[in-house]
């Protein structure tokens, strides 16, 4: 609850009823809203009201020095991990309280997960893969730990809204394509990897920047290995102008369709067929088809 709004409450369970100096209690930008202030504080506001707001507020106080009590005794067992703590907080969208639970779940020792890849299947933010008769196929993510992988989905969702930074660049690339659950999950894996490197080497966080992956990958040269060799061939001056029908994928196709096609019709026939990679010798049938 703001300053301003509680001193409003307060007055008004105080016993204070003008609307005009109920309004002229507001502070910073609630100042250009006098006047619909002064219109929302005209009503009716009796004793039953001023019981129920100063229960709230009580509450509200219980609950207040309750988490300050908690927060407390959380930094004083954490002693000891004041400088895990630290290096999570240099990481872009993880704040103290979400480092204090990440160090709870998983510790400051990394020597019990051989490798960041156990880990994060560990937390549940690594892909699942199902496989039955030698298919793999996606399964989405494990279980994992939950209180973990929700915080580490927070923070995820956090870094992306940064600016200039490596995940908010991630999580723009992958949204784009996959929406932004998976794309908040996959920031996750990728923030949790990066905690594991952390904390063995005990280093703080270094961001690649948000052109990290311009950097790492030329577009021509993406654009050029996506093309393949039969699309090249007709555009490098060195190689022919024709490529043969082997070379190409529509041409390998129509083979491999005509192929087929003769081999049944050989079958049918009662002939005997010779075929290759590269070229197709069908025999003359040894009786003529049935006419239709």
């Amino acid at each position: 609850m703001r300053a301003a709004s509680r001193e409003i409450i307060e007055a008004l369970i105080a016993g204070e009823r003008d609307p005009a100096v109920l309004a002229q209690m507001a502070k910073s930008r609630m100042r250009s809203k006098i006047s619909q202030l002064e219109e929302a504080l005209a009503g009716t506001f009796d004793d039953h009201h001023a019981f129920l707001c100063r229960q709230i507020i009580a509450h509200i106080d219980f609950c207040d020095q309750t988490i300050a009590e908690l927060t407390q005794e959380i930094i004083e067992g954490l002693g000891d991990f004041g400088p895990a703590v630290a290096i999570l907080c240099s990481i872009p969208g993880v704040s103290e309280t979400t480092a204090q639970v990440i160090i709870a779940e998983i510790g400051g020792d990394m020597s019990r997960f051989p490798t960041s890849g156990h880990l994060c299947a560990w937390a549940g933010v690594a892909p699942a893969s199902y496989e039955s008769a030698g298919k793999r196929r996606p399964a989405g993510t494990r279980h994992g730990a939950p209180w973990l992988k929700r915080t580490l989905i927070e923070a995820a969702r956090a870094a992306a809204h940064t600016n200039g930074t490596y995940y908010s660049t991630q999580y723009a690339r992958i949204a784009k394509r996959r929406g932004p659950n998976k794309a908040a999950v996959a920031v996750a894996h990728s923030m949790l990897d990066t905690i594991w490197h952390l904390l063995t080497n005990g280093t703080l966080y270094v961001d690649p920047g948000a052109d990290y992956f311009d950097r790492r990958r030329d577009p021509a040269i993406q654009a050029e290995s996506h093309r393949g060799p039969w699309f090249r061939s007709y555009h490098d001056p060195g190689a022919h102008l024709a490529p043969t029908p082997s070379l190409t994928p529509f041409g390998a196709r129509t083979l491999m369709v005509l192929r087929g096609v003769w081999v049944k019709v050989a079958k049918e026939s009662g002939s005997t067929t010779k075929t290759s990679h590269h070229h197709l010798t069908i025999a003359e049938p040894t009786s003529k088809p049935n006419q239709l």
